[in-house]
């Protein structure tokens, strides 16, 4: 799995399974007193991803630090997304946290969406 942002590529090793993906549909539901529901449909669908990872080594998580923090700032900057076929997606960093399991070792859950 590779994160990119022009020059600056970091490559993990592939999130641990099983990894969450899925659809966000843009759309809002309505329901009058009468129990009639109206859907509007704003024809946004974005994918998003949540991400993994139980025992990532210090070095890839230090990049990755460095990565979401320093590069693409947490939300702000859209960034490419290799998935583990080599896909790339363009998408913004929804969430990242982390703990630390062992001196050489972090826990580390990272949610990507796709930027329509």
């Amino acid at each position: 799995m590779r994160l990119r942002y022009g020059s600056v590529e970091v490559v993990l090793d592939d999130p641990d399974l099983p990894f969450s993906y899925s659809w966000k549909q843009k759309q809002t539901m309505v329901e009058t007193e009468g129990g009639r529901r109206y859907v509007y449909n704003f024809g946004v669908k974005r994918r998003r991803w949540e991400l993994k990872w139980n025992f990532l080594p210090l070095e890839q998580f230090l990049k990755l630090e460095n990565f979401i923090v320093n590069v693409v700032n947490f939300k702000e900057v859209p960034f490419l997304f290799f998935d583990h076929n080599g896909v790339p997606y363009t998408v913004r960093c929804i969430s990242f946290s982390h703990s630390q399991v062992s001196p050489r070792y972090y826990s580390v859950s990272l949610v990507l969406e796709e930027e329509v």
